[in-house]
């Protein structure tokens, strides 16, 4: 038997139970109050087939939608969402916002498989690049590295071959070649195990001292650390650069101290006979 959907308004809970005890349980009287939609401002909530719905909009707000025919006994749980436990929030359609289950969606929103617009997804700064996106499909974007800051490189090896050429005065000094004046050995193997003097360095020992080059930074006595320059034989030294060359005797009759054009002649000693 069919029931016309009816609105009944209560003040409490208790006026509506002692509404629906009226009714026998079971007897088509009580499937008829049943079928109604009760609103009880105690809560706020709706009765109907014997289950409470909490609710938050006005009676006036339900008896309307009843009237449209938007709530029925058979449509207050769909929406909802098939929840029956009292205390469990939830806010029924309006007019604006129906249960889909009281609307037709169709055309594209309906099934939500291609946007109507496409729409373009762009990445921008240390990287820019971008794609049109219809939803239809996967979409890759290639990007393009823009100016991109190399200190903010953490991790990650470079090629060498990709590495620039370096300026020499662009070099650390601990990468170059140098050379130092100390007062001493000990200042020199001092000047070492600080890393002030690396491998390749040279050192002079006091100004105008011998040189020496650094062969092991690691050691830790001079004679291990450094080697002595030494010079190879010379093709040619003039007479003037020689240092400590030996003094001659006058032996000129004439002329000056450097000139030996008039030096006297030695006489040969072939003939004499060998005294023993």
């Amino acid at each position: 038997m069919a029931y016309k959907t009816k609105f009944l308004h209560f003040k409490t809970k208790a006026s509506y139970n002692a509404e629906r005890a009226k009714t026998t349980a079971g007897t088509e009287e009580r499937k008829v109050f049943d079928a109604y939609i009760s609103f009880i401002d105690e809560g706020p909530m709706i009765c109907t087939w014997g289950k409470e719905y909490k609710c938050d909009i006005s009676a006036s707000e339900v008896e309307a939608l009843v009237n449209a025919g938007k709530i029925s006994p058979a449509t207050v749980a769909p929406l909802i969402a098939g929840t029956a436990a009292v205390g469990t929030s939830t806010k029924y359609a309006r007019e604006d916002h129906r249960h889909p289950a009281q609307t037709t969606v169709s055309g594209n929103a309906g099934t939500a498989t291609k946007l109507a617009t496409p729409r373009v997804i762009a990445i921008a700064g240390a990287v820019s690049g971008s794609a049109t996106f219809d939803g239809s499909s996967n979409v890759s974007i290639n990007s393009t590295l823009n100016g991109f800051d190399a200190s903010k490189i953490t991790s990650g090896t470079i090629s060498e071959a990709r590495l620039p050429n370096i300026p020499i005065e662009k070099l650390p000094a601990g990468a170059l070649e140098r050379m130092f004046v100390v007062e001493s050995q000990t200042a020199a193997i001092d000047a070492v195990k600080a890393g002030t003097i690396q491998e390749g360095d040279v050192v002079q020992i006091g100004n105008g001292g011998l040189m020496y080059f650094c062969i092991d930074d690691a050691a830790t006595t001079f004679g291990n650390a450094f080697k002595e320059f030494t010079a190879g034989s010379a093709t040619s030294v003039p007479w003037s650069g020689v240092t400590g060359k030996p003094t001659f005797a006058t032996v000129a009759t004439s002329g000056s101290y450097n000139d030996l054009s008039n030096k006297p002649t030695i006489p040969s000693l072939s003939g004499y006979a060998t005294q023993s």
